[in-house]
């Protein structure tokens, strides 16, 4: 960490897959994306939280505030503890389905679920999305 604030200078991620094929998906994904259309992409931010801890929330808008105050990207918020299973399931799924250009969850969870509450399940969520034209990140 570098200077005051306590998030990172470079954020790190993975690439969660068990197949060879499953990598050279995501791979073209990523790279395909650039191949967009702009006028697809929904320039929104998805922010979701799990309720174990407050700190996952104030996480997030620690983001918001720090690299997002000076643009004009709105943040759509999924925060488990203000909005339920149910609610906060269905916004995440909305959100992404409409071409949410990034998702950042912040919380406890697998690869095959988010939070305890299983409030994303890949079984049951992901072939619920639309948005394979407009893959979040």
């Amino acid at each position: 960490l570098v200077g005051a604030d306590p998030l990172p200078e470079m954020y790190v991620g993975r690439l969660s897959a068990q197949t060879e094929s499953e990598v050279s998906d995501i791979v073209a994904k990523i790279v395909g994306y650039d191949s967009v259309p702009p006028a697809l992409l929904n320039q929104q931010i998805l922010l979701a939280a799990d309720d174990d801890s407050l700190s996952f929330e104030t996480g997030q808008e620690d983001l918001v505030s720090l690299y997002l105050s000076d643009t004009k990207i709105p943040a759509e918020r999924a925060y488990l503890r203000q909005l339920g299973v149910a609610a906060t399931n269905q916004k995440i799924r909305d959100t992404i389905n409409l071409g949410a250009v990034t998702t950042n969850y912040l919380g406890h969870g697998n690869v095959h679920n988010w939070a305890a509450e299983n409030v994303f399940i890949d079984t049951s969520d992901l072939p619920l999305l639309t948005n394979s034209d407009r893959p979040t990140f």
